[in-house]
């Protein structure tokens, strides 16, 4: 098992578990989270022509700081 493919597995499992805890409707924050992720991860990966595994990472982190910021501004 690559170290890459860990990250991304663990990245698909926790980082929209992390993103829905706490809110209305978890399971459909959660998927929609994770397909978003995977798709921005995925095209951004096709543009800057870089490999997908980390990119999916990155776009998940990244968009989990930012949803983290925007709900943390609200409250």
């Amino acid at each position: 098992v690559q170290l890459v493919g860990v990250y991304v597995v663990f990245a698909s499992l926790i980082i929209p578990a992390l993103v829905a805890m706490g809110r209305h409707h978890p399971l459909v924050i959660a998927w929609l989270f994770g397909l978003t992720m995977m798709f921005v991860g995925c095209f951004s990966a096709v543009l800057l022509d870089v490999q997908p595994g980390p990119m999916v990472v990155i776009v998940g982190c990244v968009l989990a700081i930012a949803e983290w910021v925007w709900r943390s501004r609200w409250l």
